[in-house]
């Protein structure tokens, strides 16, 4: 559970095992994208007792859509908006599978998605929605990103101011005294 909480994201795909991760650890070894059996929403892991040690499959899991790779991205969104967001496969998030009718076929009988269904993905409303604007879209999760970037760029700067404070002397080696040098995360 507080790996779940810790990854950050809202919905999480839920594995069938299959005889080749039944040797496997908790938390290694290979897992088959392609036996997905449904989407637990993070949220229903609130009123969990941990020390119940309760099995996933008692938790309620939702059907995501399954499209194809070819599906234009406003159809999406119009689907995505179809459904609600809510209910049966209206949790925007869909399945990007090469054959999309025999996924859903699985998922609509309460079965993992066969191999044969061809799943290459998921897809959420958010990346749709930044492929068609162009650009990211921040929220309340993406704070620690933007300190990254604020970082980095802080960091750009100071090189770039390094490498002109050289270039001014002559191109001269030296070192700038660490009581007045420019430190890369302070404005001057």
């Amino acid at each position: 559970m507080v790996r779940i909480w810790a990854a950050g994201y809202s919905r999480v795909p839920v594995y069938e095992h299959s005889s080749a991760d039944e040797g496997c650890e908790q938390g290694g070894g290979y897992v088959d994208i392609h036996r997905i059996s449904g989407i637990m929403l993070a949220r229903q892991l609130i009123v969990v007792n941990p020390e119940e040690c309760r099995p996933l499959s008692t938790l309620p899991l939702s059907v995501p859509t399954c499209i194809s790779p070819s599906t234009n991205l406003v159809d999406l969104i119009n689907l995505f908006q179809e459904r609600g967001g809510r209910g049966r496969g209206g949790m925007h998030l869909a399945l990007v599978c090469a054959r999309p009718v025999l996924a859903s076929a699985a998922l609509a009988k309460g079965e993992a998605v066969p191999k044969e269904a061809g799943v290459v993905g998921i897809i959420t409303l958010e990346d749709v929605i930044e492929e068609l604007l162009q650009e990211e879209i921040y929220d309340e999760t993406d704070k620690d990103l933007e300190r990254a970037r604020w970082g980095w760029n802080k960091w750009v700067q100071y090189v770039k101011r390094r490498k002109a404070m050289k270039l001014a002397r002559g191109g001269r080696s030296g070192t700038v005294s660490g009581a007045s040098e420019d430190t890369p995360l302070l404005p001057k």
